[in-house]
């Protein structure tokens, strides 16, 4: 990634401190010293190296995704780009204003904005589909603990449904009747869009060792 000038940087911070100062002189401080106060500070310090540790799995596999599609860089900008994105995602609505801002540093870095996009994509399915696999998992082995074992389903019915949309992302089939959607004026753009993204998501098709690591480390 290109460097940027010290200036640029120095702009940007002073401009983030003048925001905060602006958002935080507007309120009453104390209760965040009197909540900090009863932290036990010893407990922070692995707390927040688990929570770099888990950032840097989660770039290692992202990096992991973009490799088969020709996208190569270095492991420290995936992981700052990662750490960006983290960031906007807790100040962003949900998750989304990082999954963008990691697709358009992406782009910028390399010119490969479909790549990038599927790359995120398959990292967030992913996840997802370890979560689900988990929230299946331990209520199953801890089962006198449930109250209702109906609750299981809910977990069961995401996992489907993400297995689902995965198969359905791998299917050439789909391709073809999204590719054919371009005949029609309105669905031209949209057809473009999705076809390249599923073109660029088959590439995982051929590497099932490539996604079973990318879950394992999920």
């Amino acid at each position: 990634m290109k460097k940027k000038p010290p200036t640029v940087f120095l702009a940007k911070a002073v401009l983030s401190f003048a925001l905060l100062a602006i958002l935080y002189g507007r309120h009453d401080l104390g209760w965040i010293r009197d909540t900090l106060e009863g932290v036990n500070v010893a407990w922070l310090v692995p707390v927040f190296m688990l929570m770099l540790l888990n950032t840097y799995m989660s770039s290692y596999k992202w990096s992991a995704l973009m490799r088969p599609d020709g996208v190569v860089m270095a492991s420290s900008s995936i992981f700052a780009i990662y750490l960006i994105g983290t960031f906007f995602s807790l100040f962003l609505p949900s998750t989304i204003g990082g999954d963008a801002y990691r697709v358009h540093a992406v782009s910028r870095a390399v010119g490969k904005p479909f790549h990038a996009a599927a790359s995120v994509l398959g990292d967030r399915v992913s996840g997802f589909i370890a979560l689900a696999s988990l929230g299946v998992l331990f209520p199953t082995v801890g089962r006198h603990w449930i109250p209702d074992d109906r609750l299981l389903l809910a977990p069961l019915a995401v996992l489907f449904g993400l297995l689902l949309l995965v198969a359905l992302m791998w299917s050439r089939r789909l391709a073809r009747r999204v590719e054919g959607l371009g005949r029609y004026r309105l669905l031209r753009g949209t057809s473009r869009l999705s076809s390249k993204l599923l073109e660029v998501t088959g590439l995982y098709r051929s590497r099932p060792g490539l996604m079973l690591r990318v879950l394992a480390v999920s």
